[in-house]
């Protein structure tokens, strides 16, 4: 599975949708993921945890991960690299 690149140091994205935008995957850097509003399920290597509203998750790049949502949700995304 071919990984995204991370050249900044840090990227923030704020989103909201109702289709997650990439298959599971991998990355070579690390995110954190805020739910701002939302629910649905949590995947990740294999595990699934149901999120809504306020919860944090935590990514490494060996991270397989997706979200499956169920009801439209606001993801903030803080990636960040080890530099």
């Amino acid at each position: 599975m071919k990984r995204l690149k991370q050249f900044e140091n840090l990227v923030i994205e704020d989103m909201e949708i109702d289709e997650f935008h990439r298959p599971p995957h991998h990355q070579n850097y690390y995110e954190i993921a805020f739910i701002f509003k939302g629910k649905g399920t949590a995947i990740i290597n294999r595990q699934e945890t149901e999120y809504a509203s306020q919860d944090l998750f935590l990514l490494a790049p060996e991270d397989l991960h997706y979200f499956r949502i169920e009801e439209k949700t606001r993801f903030v995304f803080i990636k960040f690299n080890e530099d």
